[in-house]
């Protein structure tokens, strides 16, 4: 007897219930809707259900045609990893959501100005509380035993760069005061990794790596996956992420062409050229000896290049050996290495560039690489980090903490954090910030035990606004300083 399949009849329940809960009476009334939509996550699920859904991008080839033998490559994702690792990460207590809220609505525009940047300190000084010590920030300084912080997070971009996937996974107490949080943090290499999926409704059931034999699996709660969005739902695939090599695999491959062109050519270059009696006649086997020789003692080695040779005969030269430079082959590698620059988003100065490199356009580049690429990169990992590690020790200990980078160190940054300094001590100048407030925003820790640091004061020897009562009616009382006098 054939098992009725009732997959249709409980979609439409599930349909209904969905729209049951909708308090919007136009949205109740779209309920075929939510059924075709739920047929359609049906006819997916029917595709990958139960399956490994295997990385069809082959992120070893990445490695081994990008990372390991590509200098460009090795460059950028180097770069951006070492660069990226060295960010200050600073675990705060969220006072104010709305403050927030306005702070991440800020720092998540495309290009920060300093008046921007300014406001976000603002409202990250007013909503956040710094917490100076916490088990999460001593995690993520020494995530497991082999390994600390910087050279933790540096593997786990290097990955996330080259495959488009990075993988973490965490291990936690079962019992105790410290269950389900996590005391340890390992790396899982991403050209091993398979995900194992449930169906629509559970895409990711857990992630498997194999290596060496050996089999790991992991449930999908335990692991932190980054990566780069893929477009590609062929098979599930957009559960990968596409690796910046196989988007650029063309450049890629040009340039790997052409550095095995130059070491074939410098290996086996043989002979350039041959000289010859041409038209007046052919050289005999001992004239052509002699001329060898005689060529070799005068002109061989690089201490003799560019004299003149001087024969008593008519002689004809008949070139038939290109160099990598007549083939134009040096030229090209620097296309190549803009192509794989911009893959990247790592402009052509910081690559060795010698045409375009100069002190202003170097140090413009150090910036925008840190403005354009690595900052944005930090904040997706912090929101990532804040999802999965964060997070659960909330749930766990109550607790609202979120994890945010910083950069404010960092030297090629320090003109725009001048000109917010500036800014700040304006606005302490004409009260509308306190010291304290100022500090905060600065980044500095608040002074409690100093008279008048929490008032809003004006210049004159900064006089409390609350004793300027009564002389806010008059016109004509005006407090300034010039050589410290008062007008």
């Amino acid at each position: 007897m054939t098992k009725k399949n009732n997959t249709p009849t409980l979609r439409n329940k599930i349909a209904d219930k969905i729209v049951r809960k909708l308090s919007n009476r136009d949205l109740q009334n779209n309920s075929q809707f939510y059924r075709e939509l739920l047929g359609n996550m049906n006819k997916f699920s029917t595709g990958i259900f139960g399956k490994t859904i295997f990385d069809i991008t082959n992120s070893q080839n990445s490695i081994d045609k990008g990372y390991m033998i590509n200098p460009y490559v090795y460059f950028c994702v180097n770069l951006i990893a070492s660069t990226m690792s060295n960010a200050e990460w600073e675990l705060y207590d969220v006072k104010d959501k709305e403050s927030f809220k306005e702070y991440k609505r800020l720092m998540n525009k495309n290009d920060i100005s300093v008046r921007t940047l300014f406001k976000a300190e603002k409202a990250k000084a007013k909503g956040l509380e710094k917490v100076e010590q916490h088990s999460i920030l001593d995690l993520l300084s020494q995530p497991n035993p082999n390994q600390g912080g910087t050279e933790f997070l540096r593997e786990l971009i290097g990955f996330k760069y080259t495959t488009g996937n990075g993988y973490m996974t965490g291990y936690a107490p079962d019992t105790g005061i410290n269950k389900g949080l996590y005391k340890q943090l390992f790396i899982m290499p991403s050209q091993f990794m398979k995900i194992n999926t449930g169906g629509w409704s559970q895409p990711i059931l857990n992630y498997e790596l194999e290596m060496d034999g050996n089999k790991i699996i992991r449930p999908a709660e335990d692991v932190l996956h980054t990566k780069f969005w893929n477009p590609n739902y062929s098979n599930g695939q957009f559960l990968y992420g596409l690796s910046p090599v196989e988007a650029g695999s063309r450049p890629v491959e040009i340039s790997n062409s052409a550095f095995e062109t130059r070491k074939y050519s410098y290996e086996n270059m043989g002979a350039y050229g041959v000289l010859h009696g041409g038209a007046a006649g052919s050289l005999k086997q001992d004239e052509a000896k002699l001329l060898d020789d005689s060529y070799l003692e005068k002109f061989g080695g690089n201490k003799k290049a560019n004299r003149i040779m001087i024969a008593a005969a008519f002689l004809q030269w008949t070139q038939f050996g290109m160099s990598p430079v007549d083939l134009d082959i040096i030229k090209s590698n620097g296309l190549d290495k803009s192509d794989i620059g911009l893959l990247y988003n790592i402009r052509i100065e910081l690559m060795n560039n010698t045409e375009s490199t100069t002190y202003d356009n170097v140090l413009q580049a150090k910036k925008s690489l840190y403005t354009e690429t690595v900052i944005p990169a930090a904040r997706d990992l912090a929101d990532e980090l804040n999802r999965w590690l964060v997070k659960r020790y909330n749930d766990i200990q109550k607790t609202n903490l979120v994890l945010i980078p910083s950069f404010r160190d960092i030297p090629v940054l320090q003109d725009d954090y001048e000109k917010l300094h500036k800014m700040v001590l304006d606005d302490v100048k004409n009260a509308i910030l306190s010291r304290n407030e100022a500090r905060k925003i600065l980044g500095r820790d608040e002074v409690a035990d100093v008279p008048n640091m929490n008032a809003y004061t004006l210049p004159r020897n900064y006089i409390d606004i609350k004793n300027m009562e009564g002389l806010a009616d008059s016109t004509e009382v005006e407090v300034v300083v010039e050589e410290g006098k008062e007008k």
